[in-house]
């Protein structure tokens, strides 16, 4: 079933890419929906993260929200070092086993409650070994990460989706919802770049919140049925062209979303945070770029413009999404170096052991990571400061 034709290339970043064409929306209609949401593993999984911090008590009007960060075995260093991060600010999260090797580990190590993805028909399962933007692996993982979120949204649960290499500096949770707006996502362009609704590059799907109702969770479900039916592209393609182009709901972008005072000092209470009740329109609002950046990890130069930017508007630094880079070792490379990889993985693993992972190995594997500890240091990025 062909759902999407490519257009003609277009340059994004410097390479260029073929875009698909307006999905057929009559065909998507007649695709199953994801029944994920019925199964019971998931279900207590969502019940027990649900909360935001750590302390229940401390904000009980955010009992229904909950973080979420999908993750093979190949990224599992990454999973702690984001872990580190939402460690040091009490916050609580549930990691998406994306294979089995990440599933048996969550199981064994306790880290969080565990559950496993059925394999989508007609589709490869998601390999455990890391993955390269672009393949098809990626964009798998990628539709996967829909599937959670919109099953998650249709329990009622308010969703923060963050990538694991996007480390957390500061809580941002006073700035993630607002009065009637149902997404709020990072961009993906740098520091003080303009960016509109209708550019060639979309949002960033690796880092949003977005409100349960009945026009999100029809945006998630559109978006993970026609993600699933073609390896071509990923997520954030796909989630953005069905955003733009869905005749229902439809899309309502704002130019960007409220600034609060900083550190949310007089932000309006979470529990007094309208809902936008109009399913026929889904609004959305990007959140400030250089507060919740992209792309300024590849290198100093990059890194510092991040840091100047930051200087300029008297803002600080809440995440930082280490992309804009291809592969594992360049992304961690790029943390050390920056001062935001804060997890220091056992001493009996080579340096270079998730790099060397073949493809669907035994459990072996995870037998050995289980037998050393994991620590997290003190972070020591410029950004920290201020």
């Amino acid at each position: 079933m062909m759902i999407l034709i490519a257009h003609h290339p277009v340059v994004v970043m410097g390479e260029e890419f073929v875009p698909p064409s307006k999905p057929n929306y009559a065909v998507l209609e007649t695709i199953p929906a994801s029944t994920l949401a019925q199964n019971i593993e998931f279900q207590n999984a969502c019940k027990e993260m649900a909360g935001y911090y750590k302390d229940e008590n401390k904000n009980p009007s955010l009992k229904k929200v909950i973080v979420m960060a999908g993750v093979n075995f190949g990224y599992l260093d990454f999973l702690y070092n984001f872990k580190c991060f939402m460690d040091r600010l009490g916050i609580k999260f549930l990691p998406l086993a994306l294979d089995h090797q990440i599933y048996t580990y969550l199981q064994k190590s306790k880290l969080a409650p565990a559950f496993l993805l059925p394999d989508l028909p007609g589709r490869e399962k998601v390999a455990n070994t890391p993955s390269g933007f672009g393949g098809k692996d990626f964009n798998l993982i990628g539709c996967r990460k829909m599937e959670v979120v919109a099953a998650a949204l249709e329990l009622g649960y308010d969703v923060i989706f963050s990538d694991v290499d996007i480390p957390w500096l500061r809580d941002p949770i006073n700035y993630l919802f607002y009065d009637n707006i149902d997404y709020v996502h990072s961009q993906n362009v740098p520091c003080k770049f303009k960016w509109k609704f209708n550019d060639t590059m979309e949002g960033n799907t690796g880092l949003y919140s977005v409100r349960s109702s009945p026009q999100a969770i029809r945006t998630w479900q559109l978006t993970f049925k026609s993600c699933s039916q073609t390896p071509l592209y990923d997520d954030q393609t796909m989630f953005w062209l069905i955003l733009r182009t869905n005749p229902s709901p439809i899309a309502v972008p704002q130019a960007l979303c409220p600034q609060l005072a900083k550190y949310g000092e007089g932000a309006k209470p979470f529990a007094d945070i309208t809902v936008n009740t109009d399913s026929t329109h889904i609004v959305s609002c990007p959140l400030n770029n250089c507060m919740f950046s992209a792309s300024h990890t590849r290198d100093s130069n990059t890194f510092q413009q991040l840091v100047s930017g930051l200087r300029n508007q008297k803002e600080v630094a809440y995440t930082v999404h280490a992309n804009w880079m291809n592969g594992r070792g360049k992304k961690k490379n790029a943390l050390r170096t920056t001062g935001l990889w804060m997890v220091v993985q056992p001493q009996h693993l080579s340096h270079s052991f998730f790099m060397d992972l073949k493809k669907n190995p035994t459990d072996t594997q995870v037998d050995n990571v289980l037998q050393g500890q994991w620590t997290c240091k003190n972070p020591t990025s410029t950004l920290m400061n201020g």
